[in-house]
């Protein structure tokens, strides 16, 4: 039987018309892949599942990055695909297509998982540090160190048989504690991840002694030293202090309650500033030990005017100590118009405190030099707004 050309034409018609119809009605929806948990040879799967509608009866494939996973019916959903590698560098895409109606389709893709594995997770670089004492004689430490390729779950930290607790790595860095700061006891913290338990790496920390809030610790006499004022009318102040039984941190400097700087106790004497010296503003200065917050001390100086060219204009630096030369024998005096109260120092050559009074209110002093041996001295006289320096000769 011979078909027409318009019979033909005809089915050819329907034909398109019906597909046409297929491909409209065939609905593939958004493909949804959750990422399961890696295995221990660094791999993972991932569970693929979509909605669907008006499908062909031959089921889908799926394929992707290159690969194709399968051909799968519809009655599998949800469905695991896999294993897969997971270096930390691949976008795995997941492109569903209905094996029947090939422009039904729909597609997702997963950034890149890092499973590491036990030979390629590292954990290294583990950084312990003493926090000061509190005053129940306890302090923490505060923890960090660098890692690669690490598992989703976290670490835990453990040490002198004690389980510190799990954490998270974006946490870091972390405290651990309160520990007791006995003087004896050398803490460890080994830091395991909790997925790769092979992954792992530690630190420990010398004993740390509390004694309380900051035990035998000492920090006495601080004394602030005003400089000269520069042409900006700024100046700086030298400190130095005595101080026993410190830790090893060194001492944080205050100026009105605010942090200006950390020191080691060898910097010592330190000086501080600029500081405006507006003639208004008083200056505190407070130091403290870096580990033993209850160790420190203080001293207030009053405001210091730059613009009246140290302070006063009617003192003659050249005879603040007078008369000078002095006679062996003779009598010193201390100059009238200098602050009040004043602290009076004589040095001998070797730097040796020879005489020390402080507080001194009266506006004139007199220092024997009977006592004093013919040659050249050093005087230092401290009020609330500057100090004095110079030297003396007797003969």
């Amino acid at each position: 039987m011979k078909t027409s050309l318009a019979t033909l034409t005809l089915l050819i018609i329907s034909y398109l018309f019906l597909s046409i119809q297929s491909v409209e009605a065939c609905q593939i929806g958004e493909v949804e892949a959750e990422v399961l948990p890696c295995n221990e040879a660094g791999q993972f799967s991932v569970l693929l599942d979509f909605s669907f509608e008006d499908v062909g009866a031959e089921g889908f494939r799926v394929q992707g990055s290159g690969n194709n996973y399968g051909s799968f019916e519809y009655d599998d959903l949800p469905l695991e695909i896999g294993p897969l590698d997971g270096d930390g560098n691949t976008v795995y895409e997941f492109v569903v297509i209905d094996n029947q109606i090939e422009d039904c389709s729909n597609w997702t893709a997963i950034d890149p998982v890092n499973c590491g594995g036990v030979g390629e997770c590292e954990i290294w670089d583990v950084w312990a540090e003493p926090q000061p004492c509190n005053e129940e004689g306890s302090f923490y430490v505060l923890l960090d160190f660098e890692y690669n390729n690490v598992g989703e779950e976290g670490f835990h930290v453990q040490g002198n048989g004690t389980n510190y607790g799990d954490f998270y790595y974006e946490n870091l860095p972390l405290e651990i504690g309160p520990l007791a700061g006995d003087g004896t006891t050398v803490y460890e913290f080994a830091v395991v991840d909790n997925q790769y338990v092979e992954c792992s790496n530690w630190a420990e920390i010398d004993p740390v002694d509390c004694e309380g809030s900051g035990g035998d610790c000492e920090i006495d006499d601080l004394e602030v030293e005003v400089q000269e004022c520069n042409d900006e009318g700024m100046f700086y102040a030298l400190l130095d202090f005595e101080f026993e039984n410190v830790s090893e941190e060194g001492f944080k400097l205050y100026i009105n309650d605010d942090l200006f700087e950390s020191y080691d106790y060898d910097d010592l004497p330190v000086e501080a500033g600029p500081l405006e010296g507006n003639g208004e503003t008083e200056y505190t200065f407070s130091v403290t030990d870096q580990f033993f917050e209850g160790c420190n001390a203080a001293e207030t100086i009053g405001p210091v005017d730059c613009e009246e060219g140290e302070n006063s204009s009617d003192i003659n630096e050249n005879e603040i100590l007078f008369p000078n030369p002095v006679i062996h024998g003779g009598t010193l005096n201390i100059q009238r118009g200098l602050e009040k109260p004043r602290d009076v120092l004589l040095y001998n050559s070797k730097g040796e405190v020879i005489f020390s009074e402080k507080g001194v209110q009266a506006d004139k002093i007199n220092i024997s030099s009977k006592y004093l041996e013919s040659g050249v001295y050093f005087y230092r006289i401290e009020t609330t707004g500057r100090s004095y320096r110079g030297s003396l000769v007797v003969y």
